[in-house]
């Protein structure tokens, strides 16, 4: 009762073998082609992402908004559409040709500053105050400067998306002198 194995081993001549390919099959069934036209698109997609990304497609669109006031002009440069995890700008220029008074203040919508992880504010303002949605920075300017410039410098939250909408104004005296409207979109 043992177990045998055996082989036998069957002589083919050559002349009966086909022969080797040395090119490719052709492409003739219906999968193979599918197959070919998904990996070109693929390509064409992949291709497409990576100009995108060198010439500046994918990444932070900045604008800058605007408004004046008598002789007073404000305007924000800012992120129109950027990523999270990316810089984004905010820079807030207020200039008067006469000079500007020794002591004003910048109000922002508080929920358009959530959308940053901040890194830092410049020049620091004298004091913040925030209450029913505000932020107030409080600056004092050196005599005779026709400019003030602030830098909030930060970056797009990472788990942030969608639209964000916002307000900057600037404020003399406890009145509102001019105001811009901002607008962000924040892409995945």
């Amino acid at each position: 009762d043992s177990f045998r194995f055996s082989r036998q081993v069957q002589w083919v001549p050559r002349s009966h073998m086909a022969p080797a390919r040395t090119t490719p099959p052709d492409i003739t069934d219906q999968t193979s082609r599918v197959d070919l036209v998904f990996q070109s698109v693929l390509y064409v997609i992949v291709a497409a992402l990576v100009l995108a990304g060198a010439t500046g497609w994918i990444g932070v669109r900045t604008e800058v908004a605007s408004a004046e006031a008598g002789e007073y002009t404000l305007e924000v440069r800012h992120a129109r559409v950027t990523r999270g995890g990316l810089a984004a700008p905010l820079v807030i220029s207020v200039s008067h040709p006469g000079g500007l008074p020794e002591h004003l203040d910048i109000e922002i919508a508080t929920d358009y500053l959530e959308l940053f992880d901040l890194n830092g504010v410049w020049p620091l303002p004298v004091s913040t105050y925030a209450a029913q949605g505000i932020t107030t920075w409080s600056f004092e300017v050196p005599a005779d400067s026709q400019f003030l410039t602030v830098t909030y410098d930060g970056r797009i939250e990472p788990a942030v998306q969608g639209t964000r909408s916002g307000m900057v104004s600037l404020v003399l005296d406890g009145q509102v002198v001019a105001s811009v409207s901002l607008k962000t979109l924040v892409m995945p």
